[in-house]
């Protein structure tokens, strides 16, 4: 055999070997997005079966009074029991990338520590989204189970976990900060809106009238708040208690930030907002 043949039998083989190397990057990329667009399209099924059974989160009024029913806080628990373990895998991929981010406040790391931490921090984030995704599938299916709608769910969230919500607490994860963005915000603040009007049509007290209204000017005036975050109304305190232990069991910081995010098809995907 001559150079040349030698030669084109090389690059012959060189771009068939490159060409399986492309083709294996595109089919895992392939089903690295088929991995997350699957959850979050389910999500966003069940939150359309969620919405024509129990209504928007702009159709929800919590109890006037502001006492809960047990049966409906059991019902929360139910769904915060079984997110469980979405939390735990969550949790354990943000350890990694916050293990990168505290590296960046070191002065001087090694190059091989800067490595290790960095091919762990890869990892982690390419398991986010599908973490995510899978989190917001198990929610909405559990709330299905539960009967109970998105509106119902953000209200007994910024109440069950008023006290984890408002504590000064170090953050550990990516995704642990607050659970309040604008959306949710407007959503939580029409709620507390709807439940001072309940609360006038049904003539209760004057100072829960005027706690209602107070607490609805603060929402108003701070788009970053969250309701009660000064103070938790005694019925509404009252009626959690019984249930704190198993309520502060089921928090889960690691997923502070993406726990009352819904998803919307776009023309290019599914959106969290």
């Amino acid at each position: 055999m001559n150079d040349g043949e030698g030669w084109g039998s090389w690059i012959r083989g060189c771009a068939i070997g490159c060409g399986a190397l492309v083709l294996a990057v595109a089919v895992l990329a392939a089903i690295g997005v088929a991995r997350v667009i699957r959850p979050l399209q389910s999500a966003v099924d069940t939150r359309a079966v969620l919405e024509s059974r129990f209504g928007t989160e702009d159709d929800y009024t919590p109890p006037a009074s502001g006492a809960l029913e047990p049966a409906r806080i059991e019902a929360f628990l139910h769904v915060r029991s079984g997110l469980v373990d979405a939390c735990d895998r969550l949790a354990a991929s943000t350890v990694d990338l916050a293990a990168m981010e505290e590296l960046d406040r070191q002065e001087m790391p090694s190059r091989g520590e800067v490595w290790r931490h960095a091919a762990a921090a890869t990892r982690s984030a390419m398991r986010m989204g599908p973490l995510m995704g899978d989190l917001f599938e198990h929610r909405n299916k559990l709330l299905l189970a539960a009967g109970m709608g998105l509106g119902e769910y953000s209200h007994l969230y910024v109440v069950a976990y008023h006290d984890q919500l408002v504590a000064e607490r170090p953050r550990t994860g990516i995704l642990d900060g607050s659970p309040v963005n604008r959306r949710i915000h407007l959503a939580l603040q029409g709620m507390v809106g709807r439940q001072l009007d309940a609360a006038r049509s049904a003539g209760l007290p004057a100072g829960w009238i005027a706690e209602l209204e107070h607490e609805h000017d603060l929402l108003m005036a701070d788009i970053t708040r969250i309701p009660w975050q000064d103070v938790l109304p005694e019925t509404t305190r009252g009626s959690l208690e019984p249930y704190r232990g198993d309520l502060d069991a089921t928090f889960c910081a690691a997923a502070t930030e993406i726990e009352l995010l819904r998803n919307v098809r776009r023309t290019l995907g599914v959106e969290s907002e």
